[in-house]
């Protein structure tokens, strides 16, 4: 196996070359494709000598899990993952390591202490690829006869599209969802008819306007967290030329809807506390995990306040209908030792009935797709009671582009093109050009520098 101190030494010389992180392979039964590649190493042939059960027992092993971005509280941790794999398997014992001071994956890898498992968002994927940590698992999950069309298709695509050639590098367990949530009791007041599933996004601009005309100063109309979740179904970069793709019709869409949602009066607020603490904020869109929180905080708490949910607005572009996939996902690390009970215990977090049950009546979306397990979503919180909540797995999730490792560094070219259409009135198709120019000189210089 490649030690990760050898890797962690090839990333500091990246001025000189790249690491190559590609594999290629067999499609497996189970769908996933492609056996595993350079970054599993020896592993690759380990998986193919161990016996092929997923119920042998396990010796007695300490497996180390770190968790950055995908957020899981102490009593979650132990109530989904220690407690269900020391009744499973209770010769091993699971280790947690927090990303901290100190701990941070660039630090764990250059100390050569990376832990077996990582539980982390897929949004800091290209982190993990760029440092060489995740083995593709495409020959566990033929060897263990794993069906990864259990779960949800949409989180599935979300990690096919890291495997530039058919790699399958980490198991769904959970799932963030966007949806439009408003305050009835504004509505009420206003006389203005409550929302409906399947509305698109010119549909809740009017009613925002509606709310800004009736309400005036009293009530602040549309809140949203993030702009740029507008485009996460977008291609930012084309990954054959290397070039920034931010021009063109549909960036143009997304700019108008920008544009038109800034310009709506008194229209400046977009938090959580605005919603159940002031009270002042007819609809949020925000990540559930986020508004859920504040949601149950203000429940638990006595606050009265009258909200409820429907799906995600649609924007009616082939393609690009639909809110993107964001998952909290468990990979193997290339570091492990211990591979194949590594992939044994992950596999079984990620798709355990009774596991995922749990979770999902605590409020965390599963990502296994069981119609048992999705209908008990959120039913032991109190605020959710007598909801729409269940529209969550009823609306479309349109398919993930194919990210790349520039993605982030050119979102602030994305960023000042947003802020000056908005607020100095550039012209959207020069305000796009000029993001454009901005990001292929990002990429241009991150090659030229071997940055990642």
């Amino acid at each position: 196996m490649v030690s990760l101190r050898k890797k962690w030494f090839v990333y500091l010389l990246a001025v000189m070359t790249a690491l190559t992180l590609a594999g290629c392979g067999q499609d497996g039964s189970t769908g996933a494709s492609g056996a595993s590649g350079e970054a599993a190493g020896s592993n690759a042939g380990g998986a193919a000598d161990a016996k092929p059960s997923a119920e042998q027992p396990m010796g007695n092993i300490t497996l180390s899990i770190f968790q950055q971005g995908a957020s899981i509280s102490d009593e979650e941790y132990n109530n989904l993952i220690v407690e269900p794999i020391k009744k499973k398997y209770p010769s091993v014992t699971l280790q947690l390591i927090r990303t901290g001071k100190g701990s941070t994956r660039e630090d764990l890898v250059a100390a050569g202490s990376f832990p077996d498992i990582v539980f982390s968002s897929a949004f800091d994927f290209y982190g993990y690829l760029d440092l060489g940590i995740p083995i593709d698992l495409s020959s566990y999950i033929k060897k263990y006869q794993f069906d990864v069309n259990q779960f949800q298709p949409s989180a599935v695509q979300a990690i096919r599209s890291f495997g530039t050639q058919g790699q399958f590098y980490a198991l769904p367990f959970s799932m963030n969802f966007s949806a439009i949530y408003y305050n009835k009791d504004i509505f009420d007041t206003l006389a203005i008819p409550y929302l409906k599933d399947g509305m698109d996004w010119n549909q809740l601009i009017n009613v925002a306007k509606q709310i800004s005309a009736k309400g005036g100063d009293r009530f602040h109309p549309f809140g949203i967290t993030a702009y740029d979740r507008m485009t996460y179904n977008l291609q930012r970069v084309d990954l054959k030329t290397k070039k920034a793709t931010l021009t063109g019709s549909d960036w143009v869409q997304v700019f108008n809807l920008v544009k038109s949602i800034k310009e709506i009066p008194n229209n400046n607020v977009n938090t959580s506390d605005n919603f159940f603490k002031n009270k002042d904020l007819g609809m949020l869109l925000v990540y559930g995990a986020n508004f859920l929180g504040a949601a149950e905080t203000a429940a638990t708490e006595g606050n009265s306040l009258k909200w409820d949910v429907v799906s995600y607005p649609t924007r009616q572009t082939p393609g690009q209908d639909g809110v993107e996939s964001q998952i909290h996902t468990f990979m193997v690390s290339s570091a492990s030792k211990h591979p194949d009970e590594a992939f044994r215990i992950i596999s079984y977090i990620t798709s355990n009935k009774d596991i995922l049950t749990t979770a999902s009546k605590q409020g965390r979306m599963p990502a296994l797709n069981n119609k048992d397990v999705q209908n008990v979503y959120a039913a032991e919180l109190k605020s959710t009671q007598g909801t729409n909540i269940q529209t969550i797995f009823k609306q479309k999730y349109a398919p993930n582009t194919h990210p790349s490792r520039y993605d982030r560094a050119i979102a602030p070219a994305l960023q000042d093109a947003e802020k000056a259409v908005v607020t100095q009135g550039l012209d959207i198709n020069t305000a796009l050009r000029q993001a454009e120019e901005k990001a292929n000189q990002i990429i241009a210089e991150m090659d030229a520098t071997g940055t990642k």
